[in-house]
C-alpha cells in the first residue's frame, strides 16, 4: 500500500474524548530508570543497527542518526475493550502507546556507558475517527513538537498501519497483518536526529 498524505481527523472526531487524552497522564511517576521501565511496560526485541526485518508486514525506513549502539523494537500492551467502560470497545485493538527506542555505548570510558534514548507516543483520544472500513487514531510525542503517528485499523482485512509524520511530512510508514508484527515494524523505523528524546544513562 502506497502511504497516504497527513490528514486530519475527520467528520467522525469526537472532541470530548480530550478529557481523556492519555498524553502526559504519567507525567506524576519518578523519572529513575528502574521506573521507567514500568512505564514503557510490555515487550522489547533487540537488534543490531541497519537489520531490515520483514515478517507479515512491511516498513520503509531510513539510516539511524544515532551511531555507535544498536536499536530496541517495542512492542506495547494493546488496548482491551474493558480497559474503559465508554472508550474500551472503541479504541481495543490500538496500542497503549509507542515507543522507539535506541541503545548507544558512548566513549566515556573502557567500560562504557550505555545510554538509552527513547521517545514516546501517546494516544489523543480527541483524533479517535470510525468509518465503514476503518478506526483510526493519532499518537503525539509526550515531549511535545511536531512529531506524531497515525495509527489506522482496517477492519475487514485486519490490517494495521502506522505513519510517523514531522509536522505534515510523512517520514515512514509500517503495517502488518497482526498488532505484533505492526508494533515491530513500525518500531524498527528508529529516532530522527531532531525527534524530541528522553536520555538515560546506565553504567554497564
Amino acid at each position: 500500500m502506497t502511504p497516504s498524505p497527513a490528514t486530519g481527523p475527520g467528520d467522525a472526531t469526537v472532541p470530548r474524548a480530550a478529557n481523556r487524552s492519555m498524553r502526559g497522564t504519567q507525567s506524576s511517576e519518578s523519572e529513575s530508570p528502574g521506573n521507567y521501565g514500568r512505564l514503557m511496560s510490555g515487550r522489547f526485541l533487540f537488534f543490531r543497527l541497519l537489520v531490515h526485518f520483514i515478517r507479515k508486514g512491511e516498513c520503509t525506513m531510513g539510516k539511524t542518526d544515532y551511531p555507535n549502539g544498536g536499536f530496541i523494537a517495542c512492542i506495547p500492551h494493546q488496548i482491551e475493550v474493558n480497559w474503559d467502560g465508554e472508550w474500551g470497545p472503541r479504541v481495543a485493538g490500538f496500542p497503549l502507546n509507542i515507543v522507539y527506542m535506541f541503545v548507544q555505548k558512548s566513549k566515556v570510558d573502557e567500560n562504557g556507558i550505555l545510554r538509552a534514548i527513547t521517545a514516546c507516543y501517546e494516544p489523543d483520544l480527541a483524533t479517535f475517527c470510525e468509518t465503514k472500513k476503518t478506526r483510526e487514531m493519532t499518537y503525539f510525542n509526550r515531549k511535545g513538537g511536531t512529531y506524531r503517528v497515525r495509527v489506522v485499523l482496517d477492519k475487514a482485512r485486519g490490517l494495521l498501519e502506522t505513519f510517523k509524520y514531522r509536522g505534515k511530512k510523512l517520514l515512514a510508514y509500517a503495517s502488518g497483518l497482526d498488532f505484533d508484527n505492526a508494533m515491530l515494524h513500525t518500531t524498527l523505523i528508529g529516532i530522527q536526529k531532531d525527534e524530541p528524546v528522553r536520555v538515560l544513562e546506565m553504567p554497564r
